[in-house]
């Protein structure tokens, strides 16, 4: 861990990114929501899409800890944190969006908080396992 810290020190930090990953990620989810939707003629729960709301922040919290350059792990834990809770944000936006606005406000903040619950904890998951299983810096290809 000392050599990869030593390694990444050289490079820019980075954690801008986690906003625009987290849009892009609750892109993915609502399209799966939709898509769902469209095929069975009923509105989808998220028992329905699970395994999407398990894959894709894990990839997400993944992709930013891949570019978060010079980060300190602390930073790319809050940095996938960040993006999971911009996804879940977005993605109860969307939901509220193809249902056209209908739910109630109690509705609303229930939804928003456990998609955001969900997500902030998942991503970060995602972004650990990325860096349990990244290869030591001796293997690294030379920049």
């Amino acid at each position: 861990m000392r050599r990869r810290a030593e390694y990444r020190a050289e490079k820019p930090s980075r954690i801008w990114h986690s906003l625009p990953l987290g849009l892009l990620g609750a892109a993915a989810l609502v399209s799966t929501h939709y898509y769902h939707g469209q095929h069975t003629s009923a509105v989808p729960t998220l028992g329905d899409v699970w395994w999407a709301m398990l894959a894709l922040p894990l990839l997400c919290g993944s992709v930013v800890t891949m570019s978060a350059g010079g980060a300190t792990l602390g930073k790319r834990i809050i940095g996938a944190a960040l993006c999971g809770v911009a996804a879940g944000i977005f993605f109860s936006l969307g939901v509220l969006w193809l249902a056209g606005w209908t739910a109630t406000a109690g509705e609303i903040v229930a939804g928003t908080v456990w998609k955001v619950f969900i997500l902030a904890v998942i991503s970060p998951i995602g972004a650990l396992l990325t860096e349990i299983s990244l290869p030591e810096v001796e293997r690294l290809p030379e920049p």
